[in-house]
């Protein structure tokens, strides 16, 4: 490998297995060459199933006009017996490589390129749940057509991966969820997902998902249609944040943090159809659920924004709201006996009834509301202290003063 460019790069080697039959029979080494043409290091024969993790941590720097050497060596174990006969092994092998850390720039800064990130194109032909399985911290996926995929498609217990769509489709239909981020208790995941659309076929249950990781969705669309499902879901250590994101649910939801959290910034939201309460465009669960709505435009055929039985809080700033019942709380302190259940309004426009159990508590500091099936005085009780109402031909206006 030459670096035939006029700035410094850095490079790694990314091995993906495509035929794993032949997998435990065979042993690999990986080593480098040096000037004389001379093995570097001690040979080691190493399990043919660590070949996809073996280079993960494993780069080099490579001035201008630098060269490096690699040779792949293999071969099968001696104890290996006649039941791998006729079965086969095959892998890809990719060089990436991004800018180094070495040229100044103008201002005689060398850091100009220390966030650069190593790039794999994705196509139609791929596997596309064994290109999500081997990337690696800092890797960017872009995307050159669109891709299908009926298996699990994750991320898991890797940081800073961006998946760019580059305007295209993922249509995943595995009967779960498309496509996860997913972290552990020793390392959190990260992920962006960016200008594209994933579409979740008829019954897989959530487009999107996240537990013990951080993943932001940038310029996305999102569809589902399956009826007890969902777009977006936040499960336990989950931060999924929504910028200017365009969702559709058939019969389904839009989202729900169950037990994590979702932000959304901007964008649009439309649930048609009812199945069950799951057929809402926000929810929260599980009591430690939160959502966090900010300049969102929402329209659904059944619920709103639910506090499911378990409980959650969801904080309202800005936007715009339509819905059979705006807002619905179903507490249920019999099944979940410390369970809390928080609604806080601080602006935005809300058409739907409003159906708030006594369990659950609603502070409502600004805001207009229209066909909320109140009474003025029985949503006086919502008022949060400092603010006041005011009622014209049935719609509630709420200032803070």
């Amino acid at each position: 490998m030459t670096n035939s460019g006029t700035l410094a790069t850095k490079i790694k080697v990314d091995f993906t297995v495509l035929e794993k039959d032949l997998t435990n029979a065979l042993w690999f080494d990986f080593v480098q060459v040096g000037e004389n043409g001379q093995i570097s290091g001690k040979f080691t024969r190493r399990p043919m199933s660590t070949l996809e993790t073996f280079a993960d941590n494993l780069e080099l720097p490579l001035s201008a006009g630098e060269s490096v050497q690699f040779i792949l060596v293999y071969g099968m174990n001696e104890e290996a017996g006649n039941e791998y006969q006729g079965k086969s092994f095959a892998a890809d092998v990719s060089v990436l490589a991004i800018q180094y850390t070495e040229e100044k720039d103008g201002f005689g800064s060398n850091q100009y390129d220390k966030d650069a990130t190593y790039e794999i194109t994705v196509s139609g032909k791929d596997d596309l749940s064994t290109v999500f399985a081997n990337a690696q911290d800092e890797e960017r996926l872009v995307f050159n057509e669109n891709v299908s995929a009926t298996k699990a498609v994750d991320i898991r217990n890797r940081e800073n991966v961006v998946v760019d769509f580059n305007q295209n489709t993922a249509e995943i239909d595995n009967n779960n969820i498309a496509m996860r981020v997913i972290g552990s208790a020793e390392k959190k995941a990260s992920a962006t997902f960016a200008d594209g659309t994933i579409k979740a076929g008829q019954g897989t249950y959530c487009t999107v998902g996240a537990s013990n990781a951080d993943l932001t969705l940038n310029n996305m669309s999102l569809y589902n249609e399956t009826a007890w499902g969902n777009s977006v879901k936040s499960f336990a250590g989950g931060v999924i944040t929504l910028n200017n994101v365009t969702s559709t649910s058939v019969n389904g939801g839009a989202m729900e943090a169950a037990g994590g959290t979702i932000n959304v910034n901007g964008g649009t939201f439309t649930q048609t159809g009812k199945y069950d309460w799951n057929s809402c465009f926000g929810a929260v669960s599980s009591g430690t659920g939160t959502l966090n709505v900010r300049d969102m435009q929402a329209t659904g055929d059944s619920y709103g924004f639910y506090i499911f039985s378990s409980g959650g809080t969801i904080n309202i700033y800005s936007g715009t709201f339509t819905a059979g019942t705006v807002l619905k709380a179903d507490l249920d302190l019999g099944s979940y006996p410390n369970a809390k259940g928080i609604i806080n309004i601080y602006g935005g426009s809300f058409d739907g009834k409003i159906a708030v159990n006594d369990k659950c508590t609603m502070n409502v500091e600004a805001g207009t509301f229209t066909n909320t099936g109140l009474t003025l005085e029985q949503f006086q009780k919502y008022v949060a202290e400092g603010s006041t109402v005011s009622e014209n031909n049935g719609t509630f206006t709420v200032v803070k003063n």
